[in-house]
């Protein structure tokens, strides 16, 4: 039997009930969050309809001792979780040949960095990895820089480019003229490129029980101007966990930023045509990575894109 937990968007394998309820619940950080997701649990629980069933054997092809599926995420993969024999498959919603390798390329260069991988499936784009014990990443800023600076020395191999050969990968990427044009207009010639995590954040790094830093979600992973994790990082903590517009606060803070892991001073108009091209990489990488182009997500950077141009 497969259970469907619609609220929560989990497929369950009925044997797994109250591992998965225990699972759940403990991955939850106060009482509150315990209680409501208990509640949703309760509230939503049904016997799974026939193509969900169809679905969690698909998915079983590629994690055969299936135990429970997080098939909602508002990542890109569907999530694969084999309670048994503790690994995680990844599976793409879109499958993308380049950023598959991509992804093992960069996850190859930082090592121990990153969860280990058990096996993977080209044709569908999967990774499945070990499942590992993680604790929080204290969630500061100077934590943060840490992570980043461990990142920096396993990834940053610069590679020196003329913008304009650069943006060739975007030519079919919504307002990459302008974007070039703005980046022109401003001085920026060149740009130095290396592979980069893509998606840098509080909730994407952790502790193993042993004390090492683990970086988790590779799946925005490439080639990038070198910057753009720092950027990120910088980026969502002002705009998401802040809640601030990016302002003159945002371009100080992030050329503090610069400087710690770069030893480089930014000046004010270079921060604001960098952020410009960061807004576009990221704009980039979650449309070919199949993210619908009406999502809050991309309606949001669509519109912080055009002001970064317009305000030049």
């Amino acid at each position: 039997m497969v259970l469907d937990f619609k609220l929560l968007e989990y497929l369950v394998k009925g044997s797994r009930l109250f591992e998965f309820i225990r699972w759940l619940i403990n991955g939850q950080k106060s009482l509150l969050g315990k209680f409501k997701v208990f509640v949703k649990l309760i509230i939503s629980v049904r016997v799974a309809a026939p193509e969900k069933k169809t679905q969690f054997h698909c998915y079983s092809v590629f994690v055969p001792s299936l135990s429970w599926v997080r098939y909602g995420s508002d990542g890109l993969r569907i999530l694969l979780y084999d309670k048994d024999n503790k690994v995680i498959g990844k599976l793409p919603r879109t499958s993308n040949s380049e950023q598959f390798k991509a992804e093992l390329e960069a996850r190859d260069l930082v090592k121990e960095l990153s969860p280990p991988i058990v096996a993977v499936d080209p044709e569908s784009g999967c990774i499945v990895e070990r499942w590992i014990g993680l604790r929080p990443w204290p969630p500061k800023k100077e934590a943060g820089l840490e992570a980043l600076k461990l990142l920096k020395e396993k990834l940053f191999a610069p590679v020196h480019m003329d913008i304009r050969d650069y943006f060739t990968r975007y030519s079919n990427t919504p307002y990459s003229d302008q974007v070039l044009d703005t980046a022109l207009y401003y001085g920026i010639t060149h740009v130095i490129i290396c592979y980069c995590h893509g998606d840098f954040w509080n909730n994407n790094i952790f502790m193993t029980y042993q004390g090492n830093v683990l970086v988790l979600d590779w799946e925005y992973a490439g080639a990038r101007i070198y910057t753009y994790d720092a950027w990120f990082f910088t980026f969502y903590q002002w705009t998401v966990e802040k809640k601030q517009d990016c302002n003159a606060g945002f371009f100080e803070v992030l050329g503090e930023t610069f400087r710690s892991l770069y030893s480089e001073s930014f000046s004010l108009k270079r921060l604001q045509a960098t952020h410009m091209l960061h807004l576009f990489e990221r704009f980039a990488a979650q449309l070919s990575l199949g993210k619908p182009p009406t999502s809050n997500e991309m309606q949001l950077l669509k519109l912080a894109l055009l002001s970064a141009i317009h305000t030049h």
